[in-house]
């Protein structure tokens, strides 16, 4: 009987821990209760390839001195993050007794693809024996090219796509930033 209570006794210490780093301080006990919450204010969004992103937060309740972290970076005292790439973030807040709740933050490059990618894409994909219809995937249809993105991102990135011809460095990260972005059509 005293065994089982003793694993019982750890087991809750584990998850004390888990929840606040100072399980021996009552008030500690539940981060739940410490009202510790983090709200997004402002995402800049940026050029596709150019650091100038921004992304501020602001956390409420919480005990005590807050750090705030991008992705697992140094803990700094503002939730002010700047000269950031587009691209999905994890930002995070952390009070005294190291109570923590995060956010996922998306800063994206504004690349359009009605704009940008479609004329990439029709010059270089959709030509004949390759993404035209007539054999492989047709890229004549938006569905197929979405379906593709990501491969479309590898494939031009590691230079094996398009078939015939090249792209531009410009025109690699195009692609990549609106693939990125959720390969929107925009």
């Amino acid at each position: 009987m005293r065994k089982q209570f003793g694993q019982l006794f750890i087991i809750l210490l584990v998850v004390s821990t888990v929840a606040c780093l100072d399980p021996l301080d009552p008030a500690a006990s539940d981060c739940e209760r410490s009202g510790l919450a983090i709200s997004i204010i402002n995402v800049t969004s940026t050029d596709c390839g150019i650091p100038n992103g921004r992304i501020e937060v602001f956390s409420s309740g919480g005990l005590g001195d807050k750090s705030y972290f991008l992705n697992d970076g140094p803990a700094q005292k503002t939730g002010v993050f700047h000269s950031l790439r587009p691209g999905i973030y994890s930002v995070s807040v952390m009070d005294s007794l190291y109570c923590s709740r995060a956010v996922s933050v998306h800063i994206s490059s504004g690349i359009s693809f009605k704009e940008s990618i479609q004329p990439i894409i029709e010059n270089s994909c959709i030509i004949s024996t390759c993404h035209d219809g007539s054999g492989s995937i047709s890229f004549k249809v938006f569905a197929n090219i979405k379906k593709s993105a990501a491969d479309i991102k590898g494939l031009t990135q590691a230079r094996v796509m398009p078939k015939v011809g090249s792209l531009t460095n410009d025109e690699i990260e195009q692609i990549a930033c609106w693939v990125d972005d959720g390969a929107l059509f925009n």
